[in-house]
């Protein structure tokens, strides 16, 4: 009987998964995620905390919805590689290696938020043009703006948002309507 246990419990030792190999899958599938959003694939071997934490935090998102909502997001977003290979994230309006801004924010779980190391009441967010800022994601006293179409792109945008009274009944004709709810989403 126990020659038959034992057996069994071979056979389902063999198909669970060890912990090296579950990690390193859920690793493959963080690559493949940070390369599907136009990130470069040098930096998941070079520095695949690099990749983890814009993943984890949802910094990797918002960086791919900046660069992919305006004429000039490609230009202004991105993480790029520097000439000895360092991945380059904008940060207070200015391309900073990884290694230093690792050095000065943390992704805290338990909040959701980026944080300064050992501060945990300073958050950050990313927002255009400037990148990672010190503006809490969540806590702010006022409303702050995170992006800004240019006067063509505001045109276009509004051009396109009034169709929707092609199929919908105008509410109050007599007034103007400046403004425009975008909603942009990475997958």
């Amino acid at each position: 009987m126990s020659t038959i246990l034992n057996y069994c419990s071979s056979l389902f030792s063999k198909n669970e998964p060890d912990e090296a190999t579950k990690q390193a899958a859920a690793a493959q599938k963080e690559y493949r995620k940070f390369v599907e959003l136009g990130f470069p694939h040098a930096i998941c071997s070079s520095h695949p905390e690099c990749v983890h934490f814009l993943l984890s935090s949802g910094v990797a998102f918002a960086i791919a919805m900046f660069k992919n909502s305006t004429q000039s997001g490609m230009e202004q977003h991105g993480v790029r590689i520097s000439a000895d290979g360092h991945p380059l994230i904008k940060m207070e309006g200015e391309w900073q290696r990884w290694d230093h801004i690792s050095s000065l924010v943390e992704f805290d779980r338990t909040t959701g938020r980026v944080i300064s190391k050992g501060q945990p009441a300073l958050g950050w967010n990313y927002i255009s043009p400037d990148g990672l800022v010190q503006k809490d994601i969540y806590t702010y006293g006022e409303l702050y703006p995170v992006e800004q179409l240019s006067p063509e792109e505001y045109q276009k945008l509004r051009s396109h948002a009034e169709k929707f009274w092609d199929t919908n009944d105008e509410v109050d004709p007599s007034e103007e309507k400046e403004c425009i709810v975008q909603i942009v989403s990475t997958t």
